[in-house]
């Protein structure tokens, strides 16, 4: 995978094309815990990135037939009409609803989405792929039931979970068929084939066999942040409606059109608090950062997207063949209009966003198995599962955060002061420390003193290193050899950007560049005045994905 900056030629689907690119391996995590883009690249048969070096020149179009290049050729065809009817970010976020095509939208509205709680909806999922079924499923089986010979003398009902099956299964493709797509379509193809059988289309066995297929086919998804999001919200939803089913029947029974407003609202709520509480906790884990007015634009936003949008967006799909698109494409760009409104304005509130540190493995897991408890069980002892969710929510403050992080490429080193991480360089490795910022919920980058300042919150610096000091212990961090003789003999940690050849006998834990190169980045625990050491390598263990070096090096010796 590699980033072209430059002109790109409008190539397809199984183009043969030429380059000049800089290409790595990928990059393993930022920091030990952190997200392993490595495990990522493995799954998605990535095996190298990097950027490409001046143009890109297309050798030769790909097959000429071929299912997956027609659809290929179909989604770019679809999305460019969609960005010619409605321009700029209304019609890259029509795109991305309907194709799943999100190039077009510009960081800030991204940053929008995701500050206010909305970014979900920019990802198709589950609720997509439902109002793409659900506005084919009802508006069918209405257009039926107007025919009374028909409502009455054939199963309309089931004649529209066919076409809506259908018609899921077309936007599976259009979209992409991505993973995420993929179980959205399992999950809602279940419901459908459910009503053509006569059972209960919404249950907890419906979550569970969607869950094991999806499994099955591609058991490295449950580790992503997509699969525990989605289920997790709609294992809250269903447990809530099976355990208020009948509850819900007794009121819609002769309910009068004031009633059934009110229920609506309260279903609205409900739902939104549900979703927003099950994902909540995943959230914090994988982005350590929570929209806290979630639920608020939630509120506003989803309705405008179940009722309006998506409706205008099928039949703009409907109409396309007829070039006749706009008709509805208009209208539903004044929807997405609306839905970026509210998103801008919820993220400006104050405290929309919550930095969270980063949360152990040990507090989501006693979040899942809480939620696990809370949604089976039926009788009260259910709301026992509200204890370990509550001890999993707590953990990231009461976890020992690291004095002193250094990246695997030995280009970065962070240092723990008073005033939070201070960073050896002001702009060097950026990806890297925004990825340690966000992880202990830093707001912004503090850089070392600069060499012959005079030293700041207890680091004085010059042009080999730096000296500070964490508790007791007296840290050197190293960035030329000429450093080593002095800082071997008088640090308690030696922290070097370059390789030791050399003994340290006063030091009690060395850290040099061939132990970055052999397990990556490196964190520096202080718990009770004892130090603990910690690495990606150490955290992960030899994978597929990453392989022992020393097993590499001793191949290639041989």
């Amino acid at each position: 995978r590699a980033v072209v900056r430059g002109d790109m030629p409008d190539v397809s689907h199984g183009d043969l094309v030429r380059l000049r690119a800089v290409l790595r391996p990928p990059p393993g995590p930022s920091a030990p815990g952190g997200f392993d883009f490595q495990r990522h690249a493995y799954f998605e048969g990535i095996g190298g990135v990097g950027y490409a070096v001046g143009d890109v020149t297309r050798l030769a179009e790909g097959a000429p037939s071929g299912f997956w290049v027609g659809i290929d050729r179909l989604r770019r065809t679809v999305t460019a009409r969609i960005r010619m009817a409605l321009p700029g970010e209304t019609g890259a976020m029509a795109a991305a609803l309907l194709t799943g095509d999100r190039s077009g939208l510009p960081e800030r509205a991204l940053d929008t989405m995701r500050d206010s709680g909305l970014a979900h909806l920019l990802a198709i999922s589950g609720l997509h792929m439902g109002l793409v079924a659900g506005t084919v499923f009802f508006v069918l089986r209405l257009l039926l039931a107007c025919h009374s010979g028909l409502a009455l003398n054939q199963p309309i009902k089931k004649w529209a979970a066919l076409a809506a099956l259908a018609a899921s299964f077309v936007y599976l493709l259009l979209a992409g068929a991505t993973v995420p797509t993929q179980r959205a379509f399992l999950m809602t193809g279940l419901v459908l084939v459910a009503v053509l059988i006569d059972r209960v289309a919404i249950s907890l066995r419906l979550v569970a066999w969607a869950a094991a297929a999806i499994l099955l086919l591609a058991p490295e998804v449950m580790l992503g942040p997509s699969f525990q999001m989605s289920f997790a919200a709609v294992l809250m939803l269903v447990a809530f409606y099976e355990a208020n089913r009948e509850r819900f029947a007794a009121l819609r029974a002769g309910a009068g059109p004031l009633r059934l407003g009110l229920l609506y609202l309260v279903g609205l709520c409900a739902t939104s608090v549900l979703a927003t509480a099950g994902t909540l906790p995943f959230a914090a884990y994988h982005f350590n950062q929570v929209a806290l007015y979630g639920v608020l634009a939630n509120m506003a936003a989803v309705p405008l997207t179940a009722f309006w949008i998506m409706p205008w967006g099928v039949l703009a799909l409907l109409l396309m063949p007829l070039g006749l698109e706009g008709l509805a494409l208009v209208p539903m760009g004044l929807g997405i209009e609306g839905v970026l409104a509210v998103g801008a304005w919820i993220s400006t509130l104050p405290g929309a966003v919550l930095a969270v540190p980063a949360m152990p493995a040990a507090g989501l897991l006693a979040i899942s198995l809480g939620g696990l408890w809370l949604a089976l069980w039926r009788r009260s002892w259910r709301f026992a599962g509200l204890a370990p969710v509550a001890l999993g929510l707590a953990l990231p403050w009461f976890t020992t955060q690291p004095v002193l992080l250094v990246d695997g490429e030995a280009k970065l080193v962070a240092l723990r002061t008073v005033q939070g991480l201070a960073f050896s360089s002001a702009r060097a490795a950026s990806f890297t420390a925004d990825a340690w910022l966000q992880r202990t919920a830093q707001p912004r980058r503090i850089a070392m003193p600069r060499a012959g300042s005079g030293g700041r919150d207890g680091i004085a610096c010059d042009a080999l290193g730096c000296i500070g000091g964490v508790g007791a212990f007296k840290i050197a961090i190293i960035r030329d050899a000429q450093a080593l003789p002095e800082d071997c003999t008088s640090a308690d940690i030696v922290v070097a950007l370059v390789p030791v050849r050399r003994r340290c006998p006063s030091a009690r834990l060395v850290v040099d560049r061939f132990d970055l190169w052999r397990n990556g980045a490196h964190a520096l625990y202080l718990e009770a005045g004892t130090i603990r050491l910690d690495s990606v390598g150490r955290d992960r263990g030899i994978r597929p994905w990453a392989p022992d070096p020393a097993a590499r090096r001793n191949r290639e010796a041989q």
